[in-house]
């Protein structure tokens, strides 16, 4: 069974940890700031044909559960 995760981008992380003001999440937020960015990778888009001899077109990732 597949499921999916949501997860915050970095941005709204550090943005989030700042608006607490803990302490702690200060103190993360430095260290998220010292620390280099990840690099992003692209995201590859299986294709797929509706009928032989068609177009390809990207294929729509499921919502479901």
């Amino acid at each position: 069974m597949a499921g999916s995760l949501n997860v915050i981008g970095r941005e709204a992380l550090i943005k989030n940890k700042r608006v607490s003001g803990r302490p702690k999440d200060l103190a993360d937020v430095e260290a998220l700031e010292r620390a280099p960015a990840p690099k992003r990778r692209a995201r590859k888009q299986a294709l797929v044909t509706a009928k032989p001899g068609s177009k390809p077109r990207a294929r729509r990732r499921s919502t479901r559960s």
